[in-house]
């Protein structure tokens, strides 16, 4: 709690220093700034259900399950990661973060240069189905927040691009508890023009 009042008096001289060099005005006024700027939070911040860790339990094979990959060769028990050139992965159960990179659905020019990306919607669906497949709790997870990835280019000596073309939708979903966000606790997915996950990774 006292993260909330440090922060709640620094708030206030900052509204407070602001105020007084606009106008005079009285501390009922501050107090009434304060208590609609500062969140409401009591002991229950804290009651935070606990969840088993599943990335503890994730292994390669159920990685690639998930991502709906085609691996033939998998690692002994106990790597850290896997590279065969055309995907990587790395799963650290001690910091509970995970990657995944296929180079065969990256955007390539002659193949998907009139590709058009996904309706955000199923971008937002496809992170969500496989987060959830992964064992990550979907109550913990903000709402999904999507943004298009696009490549342009032009003619040597043009001012702007003369063509645009769409690669990625990238999709970022912060976890939270009790609607606060979670520091370092997230993740980036790109979601090519053909509904794949391209890759994923932590923010």
């Amino acid at each position: 709690m006292n993260i909330v009042i440090k922060s709640a008096i620094a708030i206030g001289l900052s509204i407070s220093s602001s105020l007084s060099l606009a106008a005079d005005v009285s501390r009922d006024e501050i107090v009434r700034i304060l208590d609609k700027a500062v969140p409401q939070w009591d002991d229950r911040i804290l009651a935070a259900a606990s969840y088993a860790d599943p990335i503890a339990k994730l292994d390669f094979y159920q990685l690639a399950k998930v991502m709906r990959d085609d691996i033939k060769e998998f690692p002994p028990e106990g790597a850290k990661q896997l590279d065969d050139g055309v995907r990587a992965l790395r799963l650290e159960s001690e910091s509970g973060k995970v990657r995944f990179v296929n180079r065969k659905r990256a955007w390539q020019y002659k193949r998907d240069v009139d590709s058009r990306r996904v309706d955000p919607d199923y971008a937002i669906k496809t992170t969500l189905e496989t987060l959830s497949q992964l064992g990550l709790p979907l109550d913990e997870l903000a709402k999904p927040l999507v943004r298009p990835q696009i490549a342009a280019g032009g003619k040597v000596g043009s001012e702007k691009p003369t063509e645009q073309h769409d690669m990625y939708s990238l999709v970022f979903v912060q976890r939270q508890i009790n609607g606060l966000p979670v520091y370092q606790s997230d993740a980036r997915l790109a979601i090519n023009n053909y509904g794949e996950v391209q890759r994923m990774h932590p923010a």
